[in-house]
This record gives C-alpha cells, sequence and structure tokens, in this order.
C-alpha cells in the first residue's frame, strides 16, 4: 500500500527559500475521511495506515494526497499526550 503524505503551513510562501520548499495549492476536493490521532506522532503512521485500510475496505479510493492538521501543536514543556491532529485523506 502506497501513501503519498505532504506538509503544509498556513503562511506565505515568500517566507522560505526556493530550493528548500516547494509550494503549489492542494486540489479541492468534496469528500474526505478523517481521523482524530491524540498524542505523541509516535501513532502517526499507524493511523494513516488505518486510514487508508478503512478507505479500502469500505470500496473507496484515495484522490490525491493526505492532509494532516495539527489541532493542538506541541509547545516547549508539554506533554506529547495533549498534542491533536487530524488525518484527511481525500476520496
Amino acid at each position: 500500500m502506497a501513501v503519498d503524505v505532504e506538509s503544509s503551513l498556513l503562511t506565505k510562501a515568500a517566507h522560505f527559500p526556493a530550493d528548500h520548499v516547494r509550494v503549489r495549492e492542494l486540489p479541492a476536493t468534496s469528500t474526505m475521511v478523517c481521523l482524530l490521532l491524540s498524542g505523541s506522532y509516535d501513532g502517526l503512521w499507524d493511523a494513516y495506515i488505518s486510514l487508508m485500510t478503512w478507505i479500502e475496505d469500505h470500496g473507496q479510493r484515495g484522490a490525491g494526497p493526505c492532509r494532516c492538521i495539527y489541532l493542538r501543536r506541541p509547545s516547549p514543556g508539554e506533554e506529547p499526550a495533549s498534542w491533536l491532529s487530524v488525518g484527511n485523506a481525500p476520496l
């Protein structure tokens, strides 16, 4: 099972040197399957495998790169148990 995951930031592209970051707009999608991940990013890969398995088991097909939204990002001294992310896969 191949997984294409990209990183995104809500910022202006001008803040990054062009040779380090490729900026592009992801295509819009009307349907996404989403998975909430609470805790350390150590479980992120397994969460995406679960997401892809759910898609396959339900006869769906991915329609582009997966997306991750970090709802509660790490702060200095914060315990990983309080981190909260949402994995999204367009269908």
